[in-house]
């Protein structure tokens, strides 16, 4: 089982090395590009946040289940045929 030093050290290699690669391409992006971009990385963060500390934190897929479960439950019944 890894440590939470070696997941850690991996991860920030890896943010280390996309931010090098895309901070310059990040300059030149407008406003609503940046904002895009940054929460996908604070979505990607969490994921991160979860894995190096081995949290029983929701995922992001059981997060998006939780939301929109009963809206989905309600539409398909609006739509489903009588019997």
């Amino acid at each position: 089982m890894r440590t939470i030093f070696e997941k850690l050290l991996v991860m920030l290699l890896c943010y280390s090395a996309v931010l090098a690669c895309e901070f310059p391409k990040l300059r030149k992006l407008r406003r609503h590009e940046r904002m895009v971009y940054s929460i996908l990385m604070l979505c990607s963060l969490y994921l991160v946040v979860i894995y190096v500390l081995d949290l029983p934190w929701p995922n992001l897929d059981e997060a998006v289940d939780y939301l929109l479960e009963q809206p989905g439950k309600r539409i398909v019944e609006a739509v489903k045929a009588p019997d």
